[in-house]
């Protein structure tokens, strides 16, 4: 059985626990998540970064709040303060052909980076959240083809160790 990173599963159906065990608050945050997703790739490949711009200030306030670095081996970093608070509460560094590597966000805009996203030849591959912005990771999320989840893993009642592991079949190739 595949079950789609982006699908929404009613509250109705699976209570308030979704399919994998993750709740329907979780699963809105994946929802929220997708839309900055797209919009974050395209801010990353736009012509404006082409330009080589490090810096840009986004709301007219006189501050920056992304920037663009160049890390080197043909990798760069953006990082955004999406709220304008002066704190940086999303982070991505990509490669030169547009694939990325690595994505952080603060979702609730705490100061603490909670959503965690790595990936494998461009493609999303698993994915770690501190669910309660308690600091620690306890939610891991293993894909496949970067939408098909896998294997999902949680630390239920937050005490650092992984309590709810489910598979949805063998892991897929390479995995």
């Amino acid at each position: 059985m595949r079950v789609h990173l982006c699908a929404a599963l009613p509250a109705a159906r699976y209570g308030t626990q979704g399919l994998v065990g993750v709740s329907v608050k979780t699963y809105s945050k994946l929802a929220a998540f997708g839309v900055y997703f797209c919009l974050s790739l395209v801010l990353a490949v736009s012509p404006v970064w082409a330009a080589n711009l490090d810096e840009s200030d986004e709301n007219g306030d006189g501050k920056a709040d992304q920037w663009l670095e160049e890390l080197g081996d043909e990798r760069f970093k953006l990082t955004i303060d999406r709220d304008f608070d002066g704190t940086v509460d999303y982070s991505l560094i990509y490669r030169s052909n547009g694939y990325k590597e690595y994505e952080e966000l603060d979702f609730n805009f705490d100061g603490e980076m909670d959503d965690f996203y790595f990936y494998r030849s461009g493609v999303l591959d698993y994915r770690r959240v501190d669910t309660n912005y308690d600091g620690q990771i306890d939610l891991w999320v293993f894909l496949d083809e970067g939408v098909y989840i896998w294997k999902v893993e949680r630390d239920t009642d937050f005490d650092g160790e992984i309590d709810y592991k489910k598979e949805y079949g063998p892991p897929p190739p390479g995995k």
